[in-house]
């Protein structure tokens, strides 16, 4: 079986609407919506795409965070994103849904996790 991203959404902004006003600090909440490559039904898994920037700002605002389900790239370019994370999903296999549910889940948070 493999996972294929049939669409991505926005938290707040959709992705393809987005224009950040400052690119190299700035981040994204990004949801993808992924199911089996060749059956119906998908799952939601949620990744902070963000820039060192944004991330230097977070940390001096709020102290030390730990941090999971995060992309990060020299600047906010959510296509380029989109692309890589789309790659990256689409390597992934295993026998069932909730083996590559699980893989999945250490990319983005998934709805299912607690």
């Amino acid at each position: 079986m493999q996972a294929v991203i049939k669409s991505f959404e926005g938290m707040i902004d959709e992705p393809d609407d987005y224009v950040s006003e400052d690119p190299a600090n700035d981040a994204f909440l990004l949801r993808m919506m992924i199911g089996p490559a060749h059956s119906p039904g998908i799952d939601a898994f949620d990744i902070l795409v963000c820039t060192p920037g944004w991330l230097a700002q977070e940390t001096e605002q709020k102290g030390p965070q730990l941090r999971r389900h995060m992309l990060v790239m020299a600047t906010l370019d959510l296509t380029r994103a989109q692309d890589f994370l789309r790659r990256r999903v689409e390597q992934l296999t295993a026998p069932n849904w909730e083996d590559i549910a699980r893989k999945l889940a250490r990319i983005g948070h998934w709805e299912l996790e607690d």
